[in-house]
């Protein structure tokens, strides 16, 4: 499992500092700032984009109810099913129920759903994966 991490070398202060009137008056000192700032933005968000996408996990202590019996309407052409689920809210488990989800094509959808490892429930997002 991936963490976004967000890292600032020690120096980018100085690097983004807009120039002051003892300073570069010419204004290119600013625009070096700028320039900076944005490619470290941009490096920022494209290495951790895939994270958010991957990680949204919900760890609680208490088991989700059985499952509810859900009648799925008749197939959505261009649509997949994502069925019904207990969602965490915070302090309780709430059900979710099922809804149709728009298909991608060289994607599959993979449900929400809880798995019990040592004592502990995991909640993952429905999310699409490659495949299928």
């Amino acid at each position: 499992m991936m963490k976004a991490a967000y890292f600032v070398h020690r120096d980018a202060a100085r690097a983004i500092r807009p120039a002051t009137a003892a300073g570069n008056q010419s204004g290119r000192g600013v625009r070096n700032s700028l320039r900076a700032l944005a490619l470290c933005v941009l490096l920022g968000l494209g290495a951790t984009a895939p994270a958010f996408a991957e990680t949204h996990v919900i760890i609680v202590g208490a088991a989700p109810p059985p499952l509810r019996v859900e009648h799925v309407p008749a197939h959505r052409r261009g649509y997949v099913w994502s069925a019904g689920y207990w969602h965490w809210s915070g302090h309780r488990h709430v059900w979710r129920r099922g809804h149709w989800v728009k298909a991608r094509h060289g994607h599959h959808w993979a449900s929400p759903q809880w798995e019990e490892r040592d004592g502990r429930y995991y909640f993952r997002q429905g999310r699409w994966e490659r495949g299928g």
